[in-house]
């Protein structure tokens, strides 16, 4: 069949560079960064990261072709760094919210596991516990969720 083989999206061919860094000739500071066998997903999270920087003037991606398995990263900086230069500086900071997003979730894990939240109900008691451990909102929400499915398997 016409149906390509299940590991394609994944694996990269023989020869074939994860990246590869074209510049433009059109616009100052500016390059195509090619991410082959990638998807949406590193795109919209390196393109939103890139927006933070003030030094990026431009970012934007696009997927050429929904059977293509490649996006296509273009970035434009001012004259103060390069391109190549802000997306390290975007995938380090995504590193680093990833691995603190890790650590949190892990902590929210274990209070799960505490004796103090295994037998509880939800109620206004434990919104104020959380509101006392000074969670950040989507802590409050993993642990609001953490309640709901322990009074759920009760």
């Amino acid at each position: 069949m016409n149906t390509p083989a299940s590991y394609e999206p994944f694996l990269l061919a023989d020869g074939e560079k994860k990246i590869v860094i074209e510049k433009d000739t059109k616009v100052p500071n500016a390059a195509v960064f090619t991410f082959n066998k990638e998807d949406h997903t590193l795109g919209n999270l390196l393109k939103h990261q890139l927006l933070k920087d003030p030094k990026v003037l431009f970012a934007g991606y696009r997927n050429p072709h929904p059977l293509e398995h490649k996006i296509l990263l273009r970035i434009q900086t001012n004259p103060e760094t390069t391109p190549v230069d802000a997306l390290n500086n975007a995938m380090e900071d995504l590193v680093a919210e990833f691995s603190l997003l890790e650590e949190r979730f892990r902590v929210l894990f274990q209070l799960k596991l505490t004796p103090t939240l295994t037998n509880c109900t939800f109620s206004g008691r434990h919104k104020r516990e959380a509101r006392r451990m000074n969670l950040f909102p989507f802590e409050k929400m993993f642990f609001l969720i953490l309640l709901l499915n322990k009074n759920e398997n009760k």
